[in-house]
């Protein structure tokens, strides 16, 4: 596994070392920066969330950017189980992320962790897992907040070049606890300067 995530980041790093000049491509007296906001489906939430992604140099659809977003989950089995069980899991993901392509066509690559809060409501007397966390861990504090995890983004994103509708395939390796999760991620949303 830490071969996988060094493979990871040496990849990362060679797209930000090989600024070709035809990457380049700035917009002539444009000194705002390339936003959007986007809702993600999987990826590096647990189910969903909505990110908001803004490019560090003015004027242009390439190079290093950084992303925030926010998501949550919500379970309950209070039906099955005639107890009040439930977990209801925050997510605030944060990533820096490189992009390289010409104008509206773009590779993204980047990488992150996830901040999590979690709060559990358990009544059963079983163990059980769920996601990452052993219950029986978590009964005698039932709320957490801490970085459970990391991710690394490899995709492709489509941006138009002024203001209008932007999407986003990738593929979205999580490693929590040192066990891979292989996952992807479908975004859509409205990009902007």
């Amino acid at each position: 596994m830490k071969k996988l995530v060094f493979g990871l980041v040496i990849l990362t790093f060679i797209f930000v070392i090989t600024d070709v000049n035809g990457q380049y491509y700035k917009h002539k007296n444009d000194d705002r920066r390339h936003k959007n906001i986007r809702v993600e489906f999987f990826g590096n939430h647990l189910f969903g969330g909505i990110n908001y992604d803004m490019r560090f140099l003015p004027g242009r659809l390439d190079g290093f950017g950084a992303s925030i977003g926010t998501g949550f989950l919500y379970l309950s089995a209070n039906r099955i189980s005639n107890g009040n069980n439930s977990i209801y899991i925050q997510d605030f993901p944060l990533e820096i992320n490189y992009l390289a392509g010409k104008n509206s066509h773009s590779f993204v690559a980047g990488a992150g962790i996830i901040p999590m809060y979690l709060r559990l409501n358990y009544d059963l007397n079983v163990d059980v897992k769920i996601l990452w966390w052993e219950f029986n861990e978590l009964k005698d504090n039932p709320k957490y907040f801490g970085i459970p995890a990391g991710f690394a983004r490899l995709g492709y994103r489509y941006q138009p070049e002024e203001n209008g509708f932007m999407c986003e395939f990738s593929l979205v390796p999580i490693i929590v606890k040192g066990v891979f999760i292989p996952s992807f991620g479908f975004s859509f949303g409205y990009g902007f300067k």
